[in-house]
């Protein structure tokens, strides 16, 4: 872990705040991904909801060994515009402190051990946030009561790392991706939405890992019941426990196909045309074989938000998948996060893809389809 000390640098006036607070390790790759884009980051203030472009500033600890405030930030896994590295200086966007308010109070709270100049610095940070956002907290719980959300909190009603309950475009079925940033967008038709950028855990046929996608919320005025908004966070679905039994056993079945397999399926399938689903029902044996479809279909690629019409914009949600990475890699990369499929646990068995890509020997076609009621025909496995 990389232990910095914590400064506030104010657009406007010279206040500052220092606080010792260790940041989850960036990687090489991963600050280079955030310097690239920290043209992005200065210049668009709206990401993440921060309106006046104030980011909190970080510079490398001393190596004086002073004691440290030990607190875990969410990765920074360079994803969207979360942190940069300027000048030796780690910058990372105020708003998502406000994420882990409660996360700071509880340390506080539960470690009476620590020296008064650190104390003092923790308690200084923790009355800034709280003072920064306090009519946002009061809006957002008196919402949150009732269930319901305005566009303008969703930066806020999102927390990293959260686990995200959608739908398949394909199939219809419910499918979840942990989110990693969001921030407003305009399409280049015009439209204006909340841009959720997220990630899900997939098999290429060769790399087993993470694949950065999108979703969108179109703009809406007043309140919405958040269950309506067809993106929200899991622990908001009114059958939260049976959905996640159903993802669970999901999860589990893909991960047990992550190689060739020889199947029997009834059911619905679908293929991406011009960024659309093409749906078509299968009964027969299908190849599951990740590594050979890419090579017979190099170009093939998910829903893109960017490339959406208005048709796929009244979408309940707007449930669009699309790579969201600016590297030049292909759309729909798996980057493989050094975990195997027999690594995965807990609530990221819930994000696994929730279908797998194979060749129907009875329609002739390739395509995607669910996988959980799928017969293995073990004879010829």
């Amino acid at each position: 872990m990389s232990w910095i000390n914590t400064s506030l640098s104010f657009a406007r006036g010279p206040v500052s705040i220092l606080a010792s607070v260790p940041v989850s390790i960036l990687t090489a790759r991963q600050i280079g991904r955030a310097r690239n884009r920290h043209t992005t980051l200065t210049s668009n203030p709206r990401v993440c909801g921060t309106s006046s472009g104030r980011f909190w500033k970080t510079s490398k600890a001393s190596a004086c060994g002073r004691r440290s405030l030990q607190y875990n930030y969410p990765r920074l896994s360079g994803r969207g515009t979360r942190a940069a590295l300027i000048a030796n200086h780690v910058q990372v966007e105020q708003s998502l402190l406000f994420h882990y308010l409660s996360d700071l109070e509880a340390y506080r709270s539960s470690n009476a051990a620590l020296d008064d100049s650190t104390l003092r610095h923790l308690d200084l940070l923790l009355d800034f946030i709280k003072k920064t956002y306090e009519s946002t907290t009061e809006r957002l719980t008196a919402l949150l009561e009732k269930r319901e959300i305005t566009f303008d909190l969703l930066w806020a009603f999102f927390k990293p790392s959260t686990v995200v309950y959608t739908t398949c475009v394909g199939t219809g079925k419910p499918r979840c991706v942990r989110y990693d940033f969001g921030e407003e967008k305009k399409q280049m038709a015009g439209l204006d939405y909340f841009h959720i950028g997220c990630h899900y855990l997939d098999f290429d046929g060769k790399v087993f890992g993470e694949v950065s996608t999108a979703l969108g919320i179109e703009k809406f005025r007043g309140t919405r019941q958040i269950s309506s908004l067809g993106v929200f966070p899991l622990s908001y679905h009114q059958k939260e426990e049976e959905t996640r039994a159903y993802l669970d056993k999901c999860g589990r079945k893909f991960l047990s196909l992550t190689s060739v397999h020889h199947c029997q399926y009834q059911g619905m399938a679908f293929y991406m045309k011009k960024n659309h689903p093409v749906k078509l029902f299968v009964n027969s044996r299908i190849m599951v074989d990740a590594a050979y479809f890419r090579e017979a279909n190099p170009n093939y690629a998910r829903a893109s938000i960017e490339e959406s019409d208005s048709e796929s914009s009244s979408l309940p949600g707007w449930t669009i998948l699309g790579s969201d990475d600016d590297s030049e890699e292909s759309p729909d990369a798996v980057k493989s996060n050094g975990m195997e499929p027999s690594d995965v646990k807990g609530d990221d068995i819930l994000i696994c893809s929730p279908t797998v890509l194979g060749f129907s020997l009875g329609n002739k076609l390739w395509g995607e389809s669910p996988h959980l009621s799928w017969k293995e025909v073990r004879s010829l496995a």
